[in-house]
């Protein structure tokens, strides 16, 4: 009994090593799904190799950055699979299938996300026909400039056919580690706008945030000042080249780009024209209540869920701003979030444990970009732009509400006494200018246009009205 009993025990170590050694040699491909986070649908992709007999393996989320971050191997226990991604504070827990096609699982990343990954030849592709492609009529050139201070940032210069100097654009990112192409969901924006503004005749400056893509520094430790003197960078390098003409060079800022843009103009005599999509007027904390409640209110949230939302929301950023010491401060926000973390259902699959659910939400929450973001009103510096401003809103956008904030941008450059003020309300058009049923942000991805010809069209106007138009 004792030598059948050891035999039996061997055949069964063999039989689970010869399992392991199936499920390895499955995992080695190309992994493709999708995961919503907070209602946005973003591709996943997980690429396995074998390299000297193990293996290696890269995540890339390619509706966010071109950029892939490499993970550990993975851990195999019979058919469970799990991969972490130190370098973004991620993992994936899955089971293979049996056919060794599908990984069915959850991506844990301040929370668990329903992920299941599918086995595939390739990453299937987004449709985006605006995307630039050459050959293009106009010269490209990639660029360099430090900013005060901080780091040294990397561009891309589009300049028209033809004798200069020429009017020029800065392009000026949303919130968010953005790259020049302001790249989201497959879509390339400031591509786009680069590529339509350039036939026409105006040079235009695009680059990555600091901290992100070839932009060297710090994204994490910045907020909308030290963005406000990258822009001033930029600015103050088109206005020294000869190419350019020092007098018709402006900001186009998109989103957080629109808090910025108005930033620079107060304090840069250099800038001569602001363009100002879904730029705010209010507050942070205005602004990000609002648009809490309102893409809560698409994604079929209850009215009591969103005035408990925001009741327990209002609580936490007035504990930001409370009196007292830091430490004060951050036991008020930790009590607050424990309430939230009790709120969630136990039975939830994707809930975290309670200390993974405030170390995300407090890493947020204690940012420097978010707590200058949270109490930062616009309307002073407004108060002080001159120069020709476009303002373009959409009337579905959900994150910079048009009716909340488009009166008040317009009530602030009154007060400056600016003569220049274009205001166009977009209609149907959500926050990336796409035109959208609902604005929901779940619909970016699912759109083809990324940038609505009814935008083009008014900035293309705007710009032959008041840049273009020859100078005296």
């Amino acid at each position: 009994m004792r030598g059948r009993s050891a035999l039996a025990l061997i055949l069964v170590a063999l039989t689970s090593l010869a399992s392991a050694q199936t499920v390895e040699d499955s995992l080695v491909g190309i992994w493709f799904g999708k995961v919503n986070a907070s209602g946005t649908v973003l591709r996943i992709v997980v690429k396995i190799t074998r390299d000297a007999g193990k293996l290696k393996v890269i995540l890339e989320s390619p509706d966010q950055t071109p950029a892939g971050f490499p993970g550990a191997a993975p851990k195999i226990s019979g058919q469970e699979v799990t991969i972490g991604v130190p370098a973004v504070g991620a993992s994936f827990s899955g089971t293979l299938s049996k056919d060794g096609k599908t990984l069915t699982g959850f991506l844990s990343q301040g929370g668990n996300r329903p992920l299941t990954l599918a086995k595939v030849d390739a990453v299937p592709e987004l449709r985006r026909p605006q995307t630039p492609k050459p050959p293009f009529p106009y010269q490209s050139e990639e660029t360099t400039f430090a900013s005060p201070g901080g780091p040294v940032l990397s561009g891309t210069i589009t300049i028209p056919a033809g004798k200069g100097p020429f009017p020029a654009a800065i392009l000026v990112s949303g919130s968010g580690p953005q790259d020049r192409d302001e790249l989201l969901m497959g879509h390339r924006p400031f591509a786009v706008l680069a590529d339509f503004l350039t036939r026409r005749g105006v040079a235009v400056l695009r680059y990555d945030d600091r901290g992100t893509a070839k932009s060297k520094g710090s994204f994490a430790a910045a907020t909308v000042f030290e963005f406000a003197d990258d822009a001033q960078a930029a600015v103050r390098k088109l206005a020294a080249d000869p190419r350019f003409d020092a007098k018709r060079i402006g900001i186009i800022g998109h989103s957080e780009g629109g808090l910025i843009g108005p930033i620079v103009a107060a304090r840069e005599p250099a800038v001569g024209f602001i363009v100002m999509m879904a730029g705010p007027g209010v507050t942070g904390e205005e602004i990000i209540l609002l648009q809490a409640s309102r893409i809560a209110k698409v994604s079929g949230t209850t009215e009591a869920e969103i005035r408990a939302n925001t009741r327990i929301s209002e609580q936490i950023y007035a504990a930001l701003r409370a009196e007292g010491t830091e430490a004060e401060r951050i036991a008020k926000v930790d009590a607050l979030l424990s309430e939230v973390w009790r709120g969630i259902d136990p039975k939830n699959p994707a809930r975290p444990t309670e200390s993974e659910f405030l170390a995300i939400r407090k890493a947020q929450l204690l940012s420097p970009w978010f707590r200058a973001f949270l109490k930062y009103d616009p309307r002073p510096n407004l108060r002080k732009v001159t120069v020709p401003v476009l303002v373009l809103n959409g009337t579905t956008d959900l994150q910079v509400d048009a009716e909340q904030n488009v009166p008040e941008v317009v009530k602030a450059l009154k007060a400056a006494e600016n003569k220049a003020v274009t205001v166009k309300r977009l209609r149907n058009l959500n926050h990336l200018f796409q035109k959208s049923k609902t604005g929901d942000p779940s619909e970016y991805s699912e759109i083809e246009t990324t940038l609505d010809p009814s935008l083009l069209k008014a900035i293309g106007d705007w710009f032959n009205m008041v840049v273009l138009k020859p100078t005296k």
